[in-house]
């Protein structure tokens, strides 16, 4: 079983580009305002500190516990084959033995 994968984004219009937890700056990313945590205690701790009743920057990040199934872990395989059949189309359609197709020319140089 993996660890749970936690969100942590950010909930206000201030302009912070990082928190501060247990002495380690997290900063968040660039394009979402987000990052990930694996750690459930460091998760809990950022939520008590920044969440919306934090004691000490209040409403200033959510955070969201993911869902975070991935078949390989449960056993299921992904490498499914699927075989598909496509009739025939007819400008490939084949000719009987020995007969020509309809657009060959037969030319006789022999004589």
């Amino acid at each position: 079983m993996t660890k749970p994968l936690f969100q942590v984004i950010k909930a206000t219009t201030r302009n912070i580009d990082s928190i501060k937890v247990d002495g380690k700056t997290m900063a968040f990313g660039p394009k979402y305002g987000a990052f990930e945590v694996r750690d459930a205690g460091l998760a809990k701790e950022i939520e008590t500190s920044y969440g919306p009743k934090g004691r000490d920057h209040p409403g200033q990040v959510v955070v969201v516990r993911c869902n975070n199934v991935r078949g390989h872990e449960y056993g299921a395989t992904f490498n499914h084959r699927y075989t598909f059949t496509v009739p025939e189309l007819p400008w490939k359609k084949s000719t009987p033995a020995g007969a020509p197709r309809a657009k060959e020319v037969i030319h006789d140089d022999s004589g």
